[in-house]
């Protein structure tokens, strides 16, 4: 019996380390801060660190961040960025866009492109898990042009890694190995060890797809020796897990089971109980080749035990094929028989929920384009408004200002009736007529600026023009108000 390799190799989006987990930052501990906003900072702080651990205390926290904050500021817009990124790690797609493009809205609105790359970045990973690569791609490279034009060398090679994850998606290794490659020279330059390790592990999993393991355990020797120091244990248990597959596949059978017990070791000590399902059918995996059937029974039966457990039917269904293959090697067709059925109608099961969630990310990708059109209609709208309020302003003020103009020409006509000094009469019309050629120009500025392109010489001619039609009447009234001024005095 032809068996499948189940390894999981582990792939790293960096969508921006965690740090700390397990934050617990209680109501009272934020009253002790002083300021709205600061109580909105340490909340979206702790909302961040907690949206993969803790997805739904990090979506609490989000809300109360924007509770804090004030509307269209930093705060507020990490707020939604925050609770988009939790709702994602729960799976809430549509939700989470909807919060991200709110974020979006605000960043724009203040022209914050740092966090415009970092919203459009957790966008992208969305796509890419929803499989609409092309968004994704499309949205990962604007994302990476952003940060370009702005210089953030940290966000630069994060949106490379993300690229190369979104090509490791659609089956193209090569492709993705040309951005990780990228990624890691920008990590290296920066002495970022965390992500120099992950992109390492990224590099090794795509070598690994093109069946070129010797490569791939080279990446990830590397990316365990600078992993060991650090003492993190959820990338030190994956990169061993990811040697152990190497191993399996270049047929060092005991090297392998030696680095799977090293990540079962881990995976215990963290609770990860689907990662110790896998790592107990690996090493089961290991025995069966090496012979030693009852190890290999032993860590295949705690395997199934633990998986049905958590309703892990993945691992289930492969626990069930490799028990088959024991059996048949031991000569028990029965028990052989009675596994392979299993594993049979576990496979269908998955079939059809693999269907599904292909109808399910269909309905998703609808939902979330019609999210997404009415807030787009939304805005559209509310630009419609403003735009109506500045009209409505406006025409209130040219109406205003050219009443004004009118009772300054009255005023000035009526300079020759009064007894005024000469030079306080010269200097009243000339404001005068200094006001309705400024408001004249105010009146054809949109017009010019159509004509023009903003060039300033263009602008300047337009404006000699109107001084030039302008002159002879001001010239013509200034030489009557000053007669009949003279003839007053």
């Amino acid at each position: 019996m032809k068996l499948e390799v189940f390894i999981l190799y582990a792939l790293f989006p960096v969508l921006g380390y965690a740090g700390q987990l397990g934050i617990k930052l209680t109501r009272a501990q934020s009253e002790n801060i002083s300021g709205g906003e600061q109580k909105a900072v340490k909340y979206n702080d702790s909302s961040y660190q907690l949206r993969t651990s803790n997805p739904r205390q990090a979506i609490e926290y989000a809300r109360e961040a924007r509770m804090f904050a004030s509307s269209n500021t930093i705060e507020a817009g990490r707020g939604y960025f925050n609770e988009g990124n939790a709702l994602a790690n729960q799976g809430l797609y549509t939700e989470a866009l909807i919060k991200f493009d709110s974020a979006l809205v605000i960043f724009n609105k203040i022209e914050n492109r740092l966090f415009t790359a970092k919203v459009l970045n957790g966008k992208g990973a969305v796509y890419g898990n929803l499989g609409n690569y092309t968004k994704a791609l499309e949205i990962h490279f604007a994302a990476l042009k952003i940060r370009e034009s702005i210089n953030d060398t940290a966000g630069i090679p994060t949106s490379l890694n993300n690229l190369g994850a979104i090509y490791q998606q659609m089956g193209d290794s090569k492709q993705a190995i040309v951005y990780f490659q990228r990624a890691l020279e920008l990590h290296q330059n920066r002495a970022d060890t965390r992500n120099v390790i992950m992109t390492l592990s990224n590099i090794g999993a795509a070598y690994s797809s093109l069946q070129d393991f010797r490569e791939a355990l080279d990446y990830h020797r590397k990316a365990m020796e600078l992993c060991q120091p650090l003492q993190d244990l959820f990338l030190l248990s994956s990169i061993y897990n990811n040697i152990g597959g190497d191993l399996i596949e270049l047929g060092d059978l005991k090297g392998s089971a030696e680095f799977q017990k090293k990540c079962l070791a881990i995976k215990k000590k963290l609770g990860d109980q689907a990662g110790e399902a896998i790592v107990l059918l690996n090493i089961g995996q290991c025995f069966i080749e090496q012979k030693k059937y009852k190890e290999a029974e032993l860590y295949l039966k705690n395997s199934h035990q633990l998986a049905v457990q958590i309703s892990y039917t993945e691992v289930e269904k492969n626990v069930d094929l490799y028990l088959s293959d024991l059996y048949e090697k031991q000569g028990d067709t029965k028990q052989s028989l009675y596994y392979y059925k299993k594993y049979n109608i576990l496979k269908d099961s998955l079939f059809d929920k693999e269907k599904a969630k292909d109808i399910g990310k269909v309905e998703e990708r609808y939902e979330i384009e019609k999210a997404q059109e009415e807030l787009q209609r939304k805005q559209q709208e509310e630009l419609r408004q403003s735009l109506e309020k500045l009209t409505y302003r406006n025409r209130i003020q040219y109406t205003g200002i050219f009443i004004f103009i009118v009772l300054l020409f009255l005023g000035a006509f009526a300079v020759g009736k009064l007894r005024l000094p000469v030079i306080l009469a010269r200097v009243i019309i000339f404001f005068t007529f200094l006001i309705f050629f400024e408001f004249t120009i105010l009146l054809v500025e949109p017009y010019i600026e159509s004509f023009s392109n903003n060039i300033p010489l263009i602008k300047l001619l337009f404006n000699a023009a109107i001084a030039l039609i302008i002159a002879p009447l001001h010239e013509y009234l200034e030489g009557k108000m000053k007669h009949k001024l003279i003839e007053s005095n």
